[in-house]
């Protein structure tokens, strides 16, 4: 997997952070980026910031970005309409909160049950958005801007407060969901779902009012979990999706040259594995043996791995049932087609991205971004 960063690391070791420190380069725009989350967070410091500096680098400084992390500017349900009405030049616009704006684009939040891998998931994720649903795309254009790439996270794991022996032991208890597909694997377990802020997942544990989290294991850390967790049942369980790290413009993007917008998709096409590796999967990597040593590990059985098949066959009908309501013509091919995406680069990019990541740019250009017509 270290190959996965190779290209990326070289924009991470810049001796003068872009967003940092300024660039000596004379910028022909330093467009805003507004960001509800703090500097800090992971996915901002080894992901969202690596690719903006690479988007000055590929651009020789004529496109730069200057961060306003932590709400300084903009939060997280007014992001959509800050990019639109000009507050900040781009944003990181989570889909989930603007069911209502944009009807058709954040379909793509409910896409949790398709993928297990975050690879393969971020892949196929982008196809669908960009390719299977043009509408998405317009959707994001109607409110007056450009998402760069479309963002998941790594796999969700059970962790609960009490020692799971087996996956028997999860019926009954009461479990923090964050979106209506987990909401429905934790029924289809025999678990009663609890809809809960990501802000109140400690809490929530703490007081019992849930006895389990459906997460991934890095948020056992973020999140302060690392206290409360004592079993985990040790099977990826869907990976939420849903997320633009950079949504541009429309103003801004067509204030850029057609020689730099063609370096910018190029760039996004060579991003896409080195951010979800260090911004995500490298995070998972290194809380999980944190987490192995408060908590007991268990792997599925039989049983939760056949209650696991017919779920995600079940999701593609709530995901056309879904699509229909937004108004997506015959959706339930729509929905056929996005989780045929999703096995495809499961089932046959994802082998040959791990012989050799550098596929993983190839296919990308060829099968989405050469494809878009920004």
């Amino acid at each position: 997997m270290r190959k996965f960063i190779t290209r990326f690391a070289a924009v991470c070791a810049l001796s003068s952070s872009i967003l940092a420190n300024g660039s000596a380069k004379t910028s022909a725009e330093t467009l805003t980026y507004g960001s509800p989350v703090p500097e800090q967070a992971l996915f901002n410091r080894e992901g969202v910031i690596p690719f903006l500096n690479s988007i000055s680098e590929a651009t020789d400084g004529r496109v730069e970005f200057r961060g306003l992390f932590g709400g300084t500017i903009v939060k997280m349900p007014t992001v959509l309409s800050s990019v639109r009405d000009g507050v900040v030049n781009s944003g990181f616009v989570v889909f989930v909160f603007y069911g209502a704006e944009l009807p058709i684009a954040s379909l793509m939040a409910s896409t949790t049950a398709f993928g297990t891998d975050p690879v393969a998931s971020m892949g196929a994720l982008n196809e669908a958005f960009y390719v299977a649903c043009p509408e998405c795309l317009k959707d994001m254009k109607k409110n007056g801007q450009i998402p760069l790439f479309i963002n998941s996270t790594t796999p969700i794991r059970m962790q609960c407060t009490s020692e799971v022996t087996s996956p028997a032991d999860l019926e009954g208890k009461r479990v923090s969901v964050i979106g209506p597909p987990e909401a429905r694997w934790a029924e289809a377990l025999g678990m009663s779902p609890v809809r809960t802020k990501i802000s109140d997942l400690l809490v929530s544990l703490q007081l019992g009012k849930a006895d389990c989290a459906l997460v991934p294991v890095s948020w056992a850390k973020t999140y302060g979990l690392l206290d409360v967790v004592k079993g985990v049942v040790d099977m990826p369980q869907g990976i939420p999706g849903g997320a633009v790290p950079v949504s541009l413009s429309l103003a801004a993007w067509e204030k850029i040259s057609a020689e730099d917008k063609q370096a910018i998709v190029k760039t996004i096409a060579g991003s896409v594995l080195p951010y979800v590796q260090n911004a995500y999967v490298n995070a998972d990597n290194g809380v999980r043996p944190e987490l192995e040593k408060v908590a007991h590990f268990v792997q599925p059985d039989d049983e939760m791995k056949k209650k696991w098949n017919a779920y995600q066959k079940a999701e593609i009908e709530e995901f056309a049932k879904l699509s229909a309501e937004r108004g997506v013509e015959d959706a339930e091919a729509f929905a056929e087609n996005v989780a045929a995406i999703y096995r495809k680069w499961h089932e046959v990019h994802l082998p040959k991205i791990i012989e050799n990541p550098d596929m993983m740019e190839k296919i990308l250009m060829e099968t989405v971004f050469s494809k878009v017509d920004f």
